[in-house]
């Protein structure tokens, strides 16, 4: 190792490589994991130390089967798994980096010997990363794909995100989000045709109007409009602080909206540790949108409220 050290400054580049990780910021904190006791089985201090003495421009990992293209410490980490073809079908968007493995299978390349390292690829937990940083210290949110494997949750704990932060999938490349929605668009339009059964527990829950009133004078939701010409009411009725995001025209396809609009939708969405209200035309307008926007938001469709009666319900108590 000394030998190797010694003649690490000798080399322009260096690329180093490892199956395990050589450090835990380029894993998910524990509460994102689906297998939590993955952050215990994921590398080790030796490999952390080799890597820290060795100073590579890249270190190329793997295991965790994670899309992940990142610098820490003055280190790029590289994952870029190819992943099973069950992970490659329900979570494209944490696979992926760039467009590998499903849009682009061909190898993924990471040193040019005339152009040189290979620009950042794009890889949704990074990303989020890139943007928030890490908060081990939170340890009682977690998202919905987390929470369902314990029975019950913690009356101690919130399904969900830390307030104003984008669910990492969305992070993704393009291609692949726009995939993954359509697949949890396609489920959510066979469990309303009645192909499958929603289960009583996991309906949003209904609020009226008094209560309403009162949790947006004091901050304690967020109000999003699913009305379908919620961006220019026919009727004139305006959600006083809500968010417009009619269905189907914009439920159904925001994920495909450019980073940067996506960014700032969800981190709307996402701004309040309180609930998101749903708001649309009548009784039973809603049902659809939220079960929808709880699964493209990685929430439980029983933490959504909707307003009882919609807009009209409004407009007849004034």
């Amino acid at each position: 190792m000394a030998e190797l050290v010694q003649r690490r400054g000798s080399h322009p580049a260096v690329l180093t490589f490892s199956h395990f990780l050589p450090c835990l910021q380029v894993n998910p904190e524990k509460r994102y994991l689906y297998q939590p006791m993955l952050a215990k089985a994921v590398g080790s201090t030796y490999l952390k130390e080799r890597v820290e003495k060795l100073r590579p421009d890249m270190h190329i990992f793997g295991h965790t089967h994670l899309g992940f293209d990142m610098v820490v410490d003055g280190v790029r980490f590289l994952q870029a798994p190819l992943a099973y073809p069950t992970e490659r079908d329900a979570r494209a968007t944490t696979v992926a980096v760039g467009q590998f493995p499903i849009q682009d299978p061909r190898p993924c390349l990471v040193w040019d010997s005339i152009a040189g390292w290979v620009p950042p690829y794009r890889g949704a937990w990074s990303e989020y990363y890139i943007r928030y940083g890490r908060c081990p210290e939170v340890t009682n949110i977690l998202p919905a794909y987390v929470a369902a494997n314990l029975t019950p949750v913690s009356r101690h704990c919130r399904v969900g995100w830390i307030r104003g932060r984008m669910p990492a999938w969305l992070f993704g490349p393009l291609a692949h989000r726009l995939t993954e929605t359509r697949r949890v668009v396609d489920g959510v339009h066979q469990l309303m045709a009645g192909l499958h059964k929603l289960d009583a527990a996991l309906r949003p829950q209904t609020v009226e109007v008094g209560e309403f009133r009162e949790l947006l004078a004091e901050g304690r939701c967020t109000v999003v409009d699913v009305r379908a010409d919620a961006a220019c009411p026919r009727d004139g009725v305006r959600i006083p602080g809500g968010i417009a995001l009619p269905h189907p025209a914009l439920t159904e396809t925001f994920p495909q909206l450019p980073d940067e609009e996506l960014l700032e939708l969800c981190e709307q969405l996402l701004a309040r540790d309180g609930p998101l209200i749903l708001v649309g035309s009548g009784p039973g307008s809603c049902l659809e949108p939220a079960i929808l926007l709880a699964h493209l938001l990685r929430l439980f469709p029983a933490d959504l409220k909707t307003l009882r009666g919609g807009s009209r319900a409004m407009v007849g108590q004034g």
